[in-house]
């Protein structure tokens, strides 16, 4: 069963995050495994579009993300470790053996929580192949990889090794616009 595309982009929504004034937001540690943010996402699949806000909280070894209508209201919550994934909408829940796979199933589409956690630092999954593009501050502007097509298009400050605030992903029918708001680090 799918949810509707609104439940589908609140979905992608789930990222918790914690206030952090944006003087601090330029860097992020090169080694650092936990981070969270909050932000509005938009989501275009086939010829569907959804939007709300999202907090995500990513951690080594899991992420935690909460997807929010318009107004403020959780509409999805995905949870994701080494036991599998859950996501919790409309007082039910789904569970399968991985984020892709569950949100796929009950979405159509789905969040790329693999490699999100590099990408939305603007960086490339380690060891893996990818295109890279960058500005002529040596931000990256556009990174291909895993079959998704990531441009940047707003960042934190000038700095090379600043943080994205503003980047759009596309892979096939689905387009996924993140607006990050906060970044909260260790």
């Amino acid at each position: 069963m799918r949810l509707g595309v609104s439940y589908l982009v609140l979905a992608v929504l789930l990222l918790g995050g914690c206030a952090t004034d944006k003087a601090r937001l330029a860097q992020l540690p090169e080694g650092a495994p936990a981070f969270a943010l909050d932000g509005r996402i938009a989501v275009k699949y086939d010829s569907q579009h959804s939007s709300g806000g999202f907090h995500w909280l990513h951690q080594a070894d899991s992420d935690d993300i909460v997807m929010l209508a318009p107004l403020g209201i959780t509409v999805a919550h995905v949870r994701q470790d080494a036991n599998g994934a859950l996501l919790e909408a409309s007082g039910r829940q789904y569970v399968a053996e991985n984020s892709d796979e569950l949100m796929q199933r009950t979405l159509g589409w789905h969040l790329p929580l693999r490699g999100m956690p590099y990408w939305v630092r603007a960086r490339p999954v380690p060891g893996e192949p990818a295109s890279i593009e960058r500005d002529a501050q040596g931000q990256i502007s556009q990174l291909r990889q895993d079959g998704w097509d990531i441009h940047y298009t707003a960042y934190a400050a000038a700095a090379r090794d600043s943080l994205p605030l503003r980047m759009i992903m596309q892979r096939e029918k689905v387009q996924i616009r993140l607006l990050i708001d906060e970044w909260k680090h260790n």
